[in-house]
């Protein structure tokens, strides 16, 4: 299956990658790794490429520690450019200094290899359809969301427009005439680990243009449409979960295309009870499987 593959392949570079040699520090030696695979990646396993390097580095600089290895050989061969970077690295992740490392091994925090495992479980597969759709391009209020922090800032983000839709100000009206939330851009950032752009929006008639609002285009192409009938948060991040973690899994002939996912609401205006939404993800056909 592709994306076993994949995160086997990804995990094996970033094993080879973990000491460093000569200017490497803070690279990841072999070819690049790409953005649908790294994506992939911090879906399935809940972390970035380089958050799993790091934490690897650590630990096993620690194993070194304890085994009496000078520190001045430890820090540049784990991809630290100072002896401060090092120690600061150090004890965040194990809760101790280096030289409390010392004298109590046992403070060591583990982080070992991930391994591939291949578990069934369940029995209710993702409802889903595949549609064809042009190059779509939405007007709305954009937010930078911190991955880590995510919740709490778009439910709050969430109820400032919401707030603001019903002032009779000329915001409120503008925000009503684009239908700003019936849909929801979440675009990921090529690069960038620490926040992901939150788009409410309303999608735009070909050949419009809104001064009002920023613009965004979302290139034409295949989507994979899961429709949801409850829409509170913690219910939309499980399914993006089981999207990546088993539909993609079950359909190895389709790979991610892009980065932007989409929220359709239905309970936007008129329809504001039903509480059924659905997410669209792009998604590229790369092989054909038989039987």
């Amino acid at each position: 299956m592709r994306q076993v593959e994949t995160l086997k392949k990804i995990i094996d570079m970033l094993e080879n990658s973990i000491v460093m040699s000569g200017d490497d520090v803070d690279e990841i030696r072999g070819e690049p790794i790409g953005y649908h695979a790294e994506k992939t990646f911090q879906l399935i396993t809940g972390m970035t490429t380089t958050t799993y390097l790091r934490y690897r580095r650590l630990y096993l600089a620690a194993l070194e520690v304890v085994s009496g290895v000078r520190v001045e050989e430890i820090y540049a061969k784990y991809g630290y450019a100072s002896m401060e970077s090092f120690s600061r690295a150090f004890k965040q992740f194990h809760g101790c200094n280096i030289n409390e490392m010392k004298s109590n091994p046992e403070k060591i925090r583990s982080f070992l290899p991930f391994h591939i495992m291949i578990t069934v479980s369940g029995g209710e597969s993702l409802e889903y359809r595949i549609e064809k759709k042009d190059t779509m391009t939405f007007a709305g209020i954009p937010r930078f969301v911190p991955y880590e922090s995510s919740a709490q800032v778009i439910m709050d983000f969430f109820d400032e427009t919401y707030a603001a839709m019903q002032q009779e100000d000329e915001r409120g009206r503008t925000i009503r005439e684009f239908r700003v939330g019936e849909y929801i851009l979440i675009i990921e950032l090529p690069g960038n680990e620490q926040y992901l752009q939150f788009v409410l929006a309303g999608l735009l008639k070909e050949g419009a243009v809104t001064f009002d609002f920023p613009m965004f285009s979302v290139p034409g192409g295949e989507w994979a449409v899961f429709g949801y009938k409850e829409s509170d948060y913690k219910m939309k991040s499980m399914l993006r979960t089981r999207i990546f973690r088993e539909w993609f899994t079950e359909h190895p002939e389709y790979e991610l295309a892009g980065n932007t996912l989409i929220e359709k609401h239905y309970d936007y205006g008129e329809r504001a009870r039903s509480k059924y939404g659905e997410m669209w993800v792009p998604v590229k056909k790369i092989r054909q499987i038989t039987e």
